[in-house]
């Protein structure tokens, strides 16, 4: 609000007082100034709510509202590097927080693993195998992961993953892929 809409919300008789140099002037334009952030503030309150426009100190706590902060690091602070407690940044968390009522959808599939593992990590080239052959044959309630080679600085955020998103019947084995060779 600017001084004049301050200014006519207020009696007639006050109203009158607001002249160049005058006490009230000086009190309705500090008003103001002390109005204008919250003014911004309410102008862009929905974006706090936008999974990618929201602030960063701000995708954290939407991720907790969708009980994705499962997934976040255990520290009781969010890590300082990221600003969020996902090792993958904040990027990856928003997309996550975006995708959230899509992979519910999908929780305890293998498409909502898969798809929940790729949005986490921003990594496609995963590989769910159902009942992968062991000693004795099929493994049923059994399933293997073969995640990217690039995601083995996410371990401890994939293996979270497979804890939280794996049918509760089931036991998941995780393997990462070997690194590619480099040429010298």
């Amino acid at each position: 609000m600017n001084r004049r809409q301050i200014a006519s919300l207020l009696p007639e008789v006050l109203r009158r007082t607001d002249q160049p140099g005058s006490p009230m002037r000086a009190l309705l334009e500090t008003a103001a100034s002390l109005l204008a952030p919250v003014a911004t503030e309410l102008d862009r309150v929905h974006a706090n709510f936008s999974a990618r426009d929201a602030r960063d100190r701000f995708v954290a706590m939407l991720a907790r509202w969708l009980d994705l902060d499962r997934l976040l690091a255990e520290a009781p602070r969010p890590d300082a590097a990221t600003g969020t407690g996902l090792p993958t940044g904040t990027g990856r968390l928003r997309e996550l927080v975006a995708a959230a009522a899509h992979l519910a959808e999908w929780a305890g599939s293998k498409r909502g693993l898969l798809e929940t593992l790729q949005t986490a990590t921003g990594l496609g080239d995963w590989v769910v195998e159902d009942n992968p052959d062991g000693e004795a044959g099929p493994r049923p309630f059994y399933f293997r992961v073969t995640a990217p080679a690039a995601s083995r600085p996410y371990e401890t955020l994939v293996r979270r993953i497979l804890e939280q998103e794996k049918p509760a019947y089931a036991q998941c084995e995780l393997r990462f892929a070997a690194a590619p060779e480099r040429d010298s």
